[in-house]
C-alpha cells in the first residue's frame, strides 16, 4: 500500500493506494483541484460540490457520446450483415 500527499482546493490530504497508482492518483487529484479552484467565492465543500458536478457532466458527456459512436458502428454492422433485401422464409435456419 502506498501513502501519497495530495492538495485540492488548498487542503491537503494522506492518500493511500495500491502500490503503482501513485501517478495516476496524483494526476486525477490536479483535475479535481484545477476544477475546484476555478470555482470562485463559497466554502471548500461548495468548491468541492461544483467540482464533482462539473467532472460527473464531463464524464456524461463523454459516456453519450461514446454510445452514439457505438450504436452508430453497431448499426452499420447491422446493415452490412443482414441487408434490406434478405428475405427470411419458412425453413430457414433463422426461423424455428
Amino acid at each position: 500500500m502506498a501513502d501519497v500527499k495530495l492538495t485540492i482546493a488548498g487542503r491537503p490530504y494522506d492518500v493511500h493506494c495500491a502500490d503503482g497508482q501513485e501517478a495516476q492518483l496524483t494526476q486525477l487529484a490536479a483535475i479535481v483541484d484545477a476544477k475546484a479552484r476555478g470555482i470562485q467565492g463559497g466554502t471548500e465543500v461548495r468548491q468541492l460540490l461544483f467540482a464533482a458536478l462539473m467532472l460527473a457532466v464531463s464524464i456524461s458527456v463523454s459516456v453519450s457520446s461514446w454510445l452514439s459512436s457505438l450504436e452508430g458502428a453497431l448499426m452499420s454492422w447491422v446493415d452490412d450483415a443482414f441487408p434490406a433485401d434478405l428475405m427470411i422464409t419458412s425453413g430457414s435456419p433463422l426461423v424455428d
